[in-house]
């Protein structure tokens, strides 16, 4: 590559220490040399920061930059908010502590990034579920004039610190903060890059897929307020109702006792 752009990687986390690890090691091994890596916290009280910590010879070694944040924060989406404000990479990255890389990843974006800068870049994902077993993969497509999760991946997902100097996450989204964020840029820029291949893996019983039936209204009314938020039909409700209520479904139906 004739330029190699700094790329920080954030992981927000809260009592992760049952699934940090594999988060960090997926950015270790990355095949691209130019990264941050940076662990935002929001206090947690088990093995989580004594588990990040344990990585910093090993970053050092790879010559990656690596930082860990730990201050008391509102949410996930505070916590991304936490490590985006600190990042020094020109492109940013978000894995999630449940959820893992692919080793190429990063140099995929920064290849398509030096080609087009864009604006978004996603691609396709594993599912996964708690023992990192393979259950389907999801593919990303192009969206034009329909908006839903079922054609994006937040784990593969790559944005310019510029975007983010426009607008970080909103705080006050406990599910979907992501999404209302990602149809903000796409109501205010062109240029998305959908790349058709496998680069990141998502554990279910995470945050978004484990509370159950009991949270499926509040959840499917925080994914409405984002439609409206960006200015999308009211009709964008039964998207709503399709999406949470027939994810638990199937959740309940590939991963029995999910929830129990």
């Amino acid at each position: 590559m004739a330029k190699r752009p700094l790329v920080s990687i954030i992981t927000a986390t809260f009592n992760s220490e049952k699934t940090i690890r594999k988060a960090i090691e997926s950015v270790l091994v990355q095949d691209y040399s130019r990264i941050e890596y940076i662990v935002a916290d929001g206090e947690s009280n088990d093995r989580t920061l004594e588990i990040a910590e344990s990585y910093r010879d090993k970053f050092n070694q790879r010559g990656f930059g690596f930082r860990i944040l730990s201050s008391s924060d509102t949410g996930i989406y505070a916590g991304m908010n936490k490590g985006i404000s600190v990042a020094n990479g020109e492109l940013i990255g978000i894995v999630n502590s449940d959820d893992y890389y692919s080793p190429s990843i990063v140099r995929t974006a920064v290849k398509a990034y030096l080609k087009t800068g864009f604006d978004l870049f996603y691609a396709g994902i594993n599912i996964v579920d708690g023992n990192g077993c393979f259950i389907r993969c999801k593919k990303p497509k192009r969206m034009r004039h329909y908006f839903t999760t079922r054609n994006w991946n937040h784990p593969t997902t790559f944005v310019p610190k510029r975007i983010y100097n426009i607008r970080a996450y909103d705080e006050s989204f406990q599910y979907y903060g992501d999404w209302d964020f990602v149809l903000w840029v796409f109501k205010h820029f062109n240029n998305i890059v959908v790349y058709n291949r496998l680069l990141s893996n998502y554990r279910i019983g995470g945050k978004t897929t484990k509370q159950g039936f009991q949270k499926l209204k509040e959840k499917c009314r925080e994914r409405y307020r984002g439609y409206r938020n960006n200015g999308c039909s009211r009709l964008y409700f039964m998207e709503c109702i399709l999406m949470d209520y027939g994810k638990e479904i199937v959740m309940r139906m590939m991963t029995p006792g999910l929830n129990k």
